[in-house]
């Protein structure tokens, strides 16, 4: 088998096929928003609610670091201190 074509398969595979399932429940509305969200966008259902997850995940992991700089930019020299207390 052509090396580049067993690659496309193996990145097939994991793409597709190598994902844990999980079931959710949702009232019909929101399932059917769900639906015409996805068709809208071309891409089925599972896509479009993974792609949901990850940027709802990308967004608070941001806020999250933006916050943890602020308060290593206020106490930075305060936590190095104590470190070197400790170390001691």
């Amino acid at each position: 088998m052509n090396e580049a074509v067993q690659q496309t398969g193996i990145r097939w595979y994991l793409r597709i096929m190598a994902k844990t399932q999980i079931n959710i429940r949702m009232d019909d509305e929101t399932a059917e928003m769900a639906r015409q969200a996805a068709e809208t966008r071309r891409i089925p259902v599972n896509e479009y609610v993974e792609q949901l997850i990850r940027d709802d995940n990308e967004h608070v992991r941001a806020v999250f670091m933006a916050a943890a700089q602020e308060v290593l930019d206020e106490y930075g020299d305060l936590i190095d201190e104590l470190e070197g207390e400790s170390s001691s």
